[in-house]
């Protein structure tokens, strides 16, 4: 499935249009299944960070249900606000999962220690107010199935530098997001770094799915530790749930990211599966060939098919291409020495 929702507004959706939003996407999510032929794919895949209902781990569902957290969407012309409950998001993906029976890839924030409790009343200012707190939160990929969030999750573990943390400045949150604050007001870096590595398991399929975020696929050792373990393969197919609408207009941006994809599919001989806000999408096989584009910034839906390479061999770049920069890297010193040598031997 393939979002078209421009960035300014996802950074601040009002509730009105994520219920919008919401609902084109499962619309489209529909259309990948044909009730006339029985066609059902292996798997449907969102884009990163598209469910709009806030955290998607039941145990912050739970507390969104238990305490009432809502949403409000702003009076109109002749219409009262709208509240809109966080909690209902949620049971309306996994109900409509449930009907459609295709297990699917969300997503989503996580958060681990999630915990709501009431302000204090004795405050008038406060009556009536909740206070939220976690322990840690993370840009995750959901496993949804059998109208369920299933216990596999996949947290990002590259985090993009400067995008969701600053080097080095990461470990001191406030001085972090004060510099943060000096260049993007509003935005806050508060996501911490996945460490599981495990692949996602399918009842529809042998195949095992590992799900890069977004940039992680420009780190290639990342994306080969994540396909190979210990010389062994353990992931079939890569799906990289992204958001590309911070390239806004610009589809050079759009095509540098693919151009990455391309890479990581040729270093690890592994088909990859594109699924992006506001594209571009993609089928890339394990030879590095694109097809069954979604042109950029339109919303649609495709049902794409990836064939798996046999091979379950780590590659010549997997095995050994670390060494690569090493050897340039000494090449180029011998040069720098001998030119300096050489130099010296010259008379005037």
């Amino acid at each position: 499935v393939q979002t078209n929702l421009p960035q300014d507004n996802k950074l601040d959706w009002p509730a009105s249009q994520r219920v919008a939003a919401f609902n084109n996407w499962l619309d489209l999510t529909d259309k990948l299944i044909n009730p006339r032929t029985q066609l059902r794919p292996d798997l449907i895949a969102w884009p990163e960070t598209m469910f709009p209902g806030g955290e998607l781990n039941p145990e912050a569902v739970e507390q969104y249900r238990k305490f009432g957290i809502y949403l409000e969407s702003p009076a109109t012309a002749g219409n009262k606000p709208q509240r809109i409950a966080l909690a209902d998001f949620s049971s309306t993906l996994l109900e409509s999962q449930r009907k459609r029976g295709v297990p699917m890839l969300i997503g989503a924030t996580a958060a681990e220690g999630f915990a709501i409790t009431p302000a204090d009343e004795a405050d008038p200012a406060k009556r009536g107010r909740v206070k939220m707190s976690r322990d840690a939160r993370y840009n995750s990929v959901f496993l949804v199935d059998d109208g369920q969030v299933q216990k596999q999750r996949y947290d990002k573990i590259s985090l993009t530098t400067f995008g969701e943390y600053i080097p080095f400045l990461w470990r001191y949150p406030d001085v972090q997001n004060y510099i943060v604050g000096l260049g993007a007001r509003g935005m806050k870096f508060d996501l911490k770094f996945g460490t599981n590595r495990t692949p996602f398991t399918l009842r529809t399929t042998p195949a095992r799915v590992i799900t890069p975020i977004c940039f992680e696929m420009t780190y290639a050792s990342h994306c080969a530790d994540l396909v190979y373990n210990d010389g062994k393969r353990v992931a079939d197919v890569i799906v990289n749930p992204s958001n590309d609408g911070w390239f806004y207009d610009s589809d050079m941006g759009r095509q540098a990211h693919i151009f990455h994809s391309q890479m990581r599919a040729l270093e690890t001989r592994t088909p990859i599966i594109r699924s992006v806000n506001t594209g571009t999408s993609c089928a890339i096989n394990s030879r590095g060939q694109i097809s069954q584009e979604i042109p950029p910034r339109t919303a649609g839906a495709r049902i794409i098919t990836v064939e798996l390479d046999a091979a379950t061999e780590p590659t010549f770049y997997v095995a050994a291409g670390w060494l690569l920069p090493w050897v340039c890297e000494g090449l180029m010193a011998v040069v720098v020495v001998t030119t300096i040598a050489l130099g010296r031997r010259q008379k005037p």
